[in-house]
């Protein structure tokens, strides 16, 4: 198991979801941004994946987190 030092990475991911909003099923995605020190995590949902909202979940990320990390980590599709 690979081990990391505090504020070494993060993790981002997207996933997507299904919510019952006033009645009605709906798809959301749902950024995911996970510290690899300690594997805090911090979730936010929203309407669609856009560049826009990549740029928010990363800022809110950070926010809540306290700071940044030296690096990201992203899984890429294939």
């Amino acid at each position: 198991m690979r081990r990391f030092d505090p504020g070494e990475a993060y993790q981002f991911d997207w996933s997507h979801e299904f919510v019952l909003i006033d009645g009605v099923t709906t798809t959301v995605k749902v950024a995911h941004v996970r510290l690899c020190y300690s594997r805090m995590l911090f979730v936010r949902a929203y309407p669609r994946e856009s560049q826009e909202m990549v740029f928010d979940a990363h800022d809110r990320a950070f926010a809540f987190l306290g700071g940044a990390c030296a690096r990201g980590i992203y899984e890429s599709e294939a």
